[in-house]
């Protein structure tokens, strides 16, 4: 068993290289030593007390503030990789700072964290394409009347496509895809292939994000030479109903 003297090193240990006191779970799952052996030297609350005894304060108490600016970046980041807002799940397993951190430090709340970002990211030109992603699922997503008794059976939705011919992939806007679709069978040499469709009530504003986006892929037209992640990031992409 660990004696006190090696248990107060390893926790030094691991604050020195974190720079910052660690959580309990980091330090039972980094240091090996149980909750049950720091409670036979501490008795109750053994984690707290052995950080009052290395000169910290309980982490009950202890909540780092972070920079909100670096918040909202990674917040923005995620977007851009996911291609979609983040769901809270998304954010704790991208290891982003926990929600309850950002509403007690920041006064924000995880549901206000789209309007923070526009906040902050508007007139940045290197989060333009976020800002447009981000706009379009604000503006698209659970749409409701104004008495808020269900979707606004006037919104017109049409879709956003994903096509291969031969070795290049054409984004498009379509009211009818199986029309559409059958006038590229007449039309291209090759058969085309469906790769990914979804509904939008802004087809001009998310068609032309998807082209800005692949803009230096770009071979003729709507034609565009894309790989793998360009694929994957297009099919996250889902309806908007």
């Amino acid at each position: 068993m660990k004696t006190k003297e090696e248990i107060i090193k390893a926790y030094k240990l691991l604050r020195h290289n974190l720079q910052e006191p660690p959580s309990s779970k980091y330090f039972y799952k980094q240091s090996r030593i149980s909750h049950t052996t720091l409670g036979r030297i501490y008795g109750q609350n053994p984690f707290s007390k052995l950080m009052e005894e290395c000169g910290d304060a309980p982490r009950s108490f202890f909540v780092p503030k972070s920079d909100f600016d670096s918040i909202l970046e990674d917040y923005g980041l995620l977007i851009r990789k996911l291609g979609r807002p983040p769901v809270l799940a998304d954010w704790n397993q991208s290891g982003g700072v926990n929600s309850s951190v950002i509403n007690r430090s920041h006064n924000t709340k995880w549901t206000e964290m789209p309007d923070k970002f526009l906040e902050f990211a508007i007139s940045k030109d290197e989060w333009h394409d976020v800002v447009v992603l981000l706009s379009s699922f604000k503006k698209s997503s659970f749409i409701k009347s104004n008495n808020d008794n269900g979707p606004d059976l006037n919104i017109q939705f049409e879709e956003i496509y994903l096509i291969k011919s031969g070795k290049y992939y054409k984004i498009g806007k379509t009211k009818d895809f199986g029309l559409r679709g059958y006038q590229f069978k007449i039309l291209l040499p090759e058969k085309p292939e469906l790769v990914h469709k979804f509904k939008t009530d802004d087809p001009f504003g998310i068609e032309k994000y998807w082209h800005n986006r692949f803009a230096n892929k770009r071979k003729n037209g709507e034609w565009f030479d894309l790989d793998n992640n360009d694929i994957k990031a297009f099919k996250m992409r889902k309806d908007f109903m």
